[in-house]
């Protein structure tokens, strides 16, 4: 004797009903099983989604003259099952087991097992099969809550009770938002790096376009210890990350105009101090040469020493200069406008050899004071 559940019982149904009077029990039993799939107990909607498939077995099954007039040999017409499905879901719903083939006799089609394959609509897919026969399409979804893998057709994970259409909808629906936002900021981005470059300040830019993957520079002082800019865009927004590559060039042809700019000018003004005071000197020279030396000797030797002096002094002080305005627009510039970087690298050489002398003045210092204290050690040693 065949143990299938009998679907004329399940759909309170008489084995002579026509078609439409399955239909109708089918939607009356499928609508009050499917208000127990949101159910809060996890067991109670198993039992319904079991109850939905058993369900879409007995539609296939019945509707189909073939097959049901098969399935009526099989089962005899004596034999029963209740329907099981309770709101406390304390009765096991029937096993949703396709029909067995008696032996020696087969129907004209095999029996269907599950609802169709949602790709191809192929009902020869046997029970629990993870891919379909015809399509090789996936017959199995993934919880997106506890990544339980599910009959494609549950609307309901059986095992956190999670909704899954709702659940991906959500989680879609903050994945857009999050998307919105990751776009904001990189236009945002974008029009920081847009507006500092045309006011020409490229250190501006480039730290705006830190946020692009390869692009940029870091910035100058991380206060609060505050961790380096991460990119936010890469290659793969090919749009935003073009731009961004456009207007970083930009920055560097700026950088570069003004760098050279800067330094030549500083240069030239630390040559011009160098050539006046080392010819200052010169003139000095010479006029106390005239009182030991001919008028004409003292002439001509001073002509000689003050322009030599005045070479050297321009040569000293300009690549001082020079060097002192480039370490400035390496490190420092970029931030203020145009005038103001100017006045800044001309600074700089002055600022910079502050800090060496102070520096060196304090290493001199402290030597110095090692070697007394040195000293006097030794001086009580030998005493």
């Amino acid at each position: 004797m065949s143990n299938e559940p009998n679907y004329y019982q399940i759909l309170n149904v008489r084995p002579a009903a026509t078609s439409a009077e399955i239909e109708r029990a089918w939607d009356d039993a499928y609508n009050q099983v499917r208000r127990l799939v949101t159910h809060h107990d996890p067991k109670v909607a198993n039992r319904a989604n079991q109850g939905l498939q058993v369900l879409e077995q007995a539609r296939v099954t019945l509707l189909d003259p073939q097959r049901r007039a098969a399935y009526d040999d099989q089962i005899g017409i004596s034999q029963a099952s209740e329907l099981g499905i309770q709101d406390e879901g304390t009765a096991p719903f029937p096993s949703p087991t396709p029909p067995a083939q008696r032996s020696g006799r087969t129907s004209a089609r095999p029996q269907a097992s599950e609802p169709p394959c949602p790709q191809c609509g192929s009902t020869e897919n046997p029970s629990e099969a993870r891919f379909c026969v015809s399509c090789q399409g996936p017959l199995t979804q993934t919880c997106p809550s506890c990544s339980a893998e599910l009959r494609w057709f549950y609307p309901n994970c059986p095992k956190c009770g999670t909704n899954i259409a709702a659940e991906l909808h959500r989680r879609k629906e903050e994945a857009a938002q999050q998307e919105r936002a990751l776009l904001n900021q990189i236009y945002s981005h974008l029009e920081n790096a847009r507006q500092a470059i045309g006011m020409k300040r490229w250190r501006r830019a480039k730290e705006s376009l830190a946020y692009f993957a390869g692009l940029g520079v870091q910035p100058s002082f991380q206060k609060d210890k505050q961790p380096k800019t991460i990119p936010i865009c890469g290659r793969d927004r090919p749009q935003q990350w073009n731009e961004a590559y456009a207007l970083d060039q930009s920055a560097n042809t700026i950088r570069s105009q003004m760098t050279r700019s800067i330094v030549g000018w500083t240069s030239l003004i630390y040559g011009g101090i160098g050539a006046a005071g080392g010819g200052f000197l010169g003139l000095i020279g010479m006029a106390s040469s005239f009182s030991y030396r001919p008028w004409y000797e003292a002439l001509f030797y001073g002509l000689f020493s003050t322009l030599v002096m005045a070479a050297i002094g321009a040569g000293i002080l300009a690549i001082s200069g020079a060097l002192g305005s480039f370490v400035y627009c390496y490190q420092w510039a970029g931030k203020n406008s145009t005038t103001e970087e100017y006045i800044l690298g001309a600074l700089a050489p002055v600022g910079l050899a502050l800090v060496a002398g102070v520096t060196a003045g304090i290493g001199l210092f402290v030597i110095a004071l090692i070697a007394a204290l040195f000293a006097l050690g030794s001086l009580g040693s030998g005493g």
